[in-house]
């Protein structure tokens, strides 16, 4: 969601040499190729640069503890007939997947905390109001482009737990037997509950991936995204 910002900050007319220095650096800060935030070695940070990389720093937290959910839920294995096959457990407590899903709610707070810290930390390092104000305002004019995929992504995760509950459910209670990767089923009436339910899956999955990737390209086009990153 600060994908904007990096490029804003540092063409912002700050009052200081230092201060414009140090929102110029804001350029710098890279992820990558962990999927981190990281600043070149030895550089002096400023208070506004340490800002926007906490930001990221917050930011990236949050995708790995939904990715690291979703990854125990099962949630990448779920749709493979082998792999439920050869993991039993996977099929046992499907109601897991309604009681995880208020974690995206909180980490959805957790992010508007993060950037009401930015507005905060922001008013008590710049001191000139217009400044101060040019400065916010880029910040969430890079969130403004942003913030919608943010959401829409949430909305497609706890659609995925909905599903996976549902699809959890099904696969534990009918009937079937693996072929590669595929689910057969002994009754017709399983096939067409099953595509379905794995059609709305794939659906969620496909727009998933395009949220990612749109996230990716303009990380890249702003230069914040090494190109070795795992993101």
């Amino acid at each position: 969601v600060a994908v904007q910002l990096v490029a804003a900050a540092g063409a912002i007319a700050v009052d200081t040499i230092a201060l414009r220095m140090d929102a110029a650096n804001v350029r710098r800060i890279r992820i990558d190729e962990t999927g981190e935030p990281r600043l070149p070695p030895g550089m002096a940070v400023g208070p506004v640069t340490r800002t926007m990389f906490d930001f990221l720093r917050d930011m990236t937290s949050e995708r790995h503890q939904r990715e690291a959910m979703f990854q125990v839920m099962g949630m990448d294995r779920l749709h493979d007939a082998y792999m439920v096959s050869n993991t039993p457990a996977m099929l046992k407590d499907c109601a897991r997947f309604v009681r995880v899903e208020p974690k995206i709610d909180q980490s959805d707070r957790r992010v508007t905390a993060a950037i009401a810290r930015v507005h905060t930390r922001l008013g008590e390092i710049v001191k000139d109001e217009a400044t101060r104000r040019e400065l916010i305002k880029a910040f969430d004019k890079g969130l403004d482009s942003n913030l919608a995929n943010s959401r829409r992504s949430s909305d497609l995760q706890r659609q995925q737990l909905e599903i996976g509950g549902r699809l959890c459910t099904f696969l534990a209670t009918h009937r079937w037997k693996a072929v590669g990767g595929q689910f057969m089923f002994y009754n017709q009436g399983d096939v067409g509950t099953f595509n379905r339910t794995i059609t709305a899956w794939n659906d969620a999955v496909r727009e998933q991936t395009a949220l990612v990737a749109d996230a990716r390209r303009k990380m890249t086009e702003t230069g914040l995204l090494d190109s070795r990153s795992r993101f």
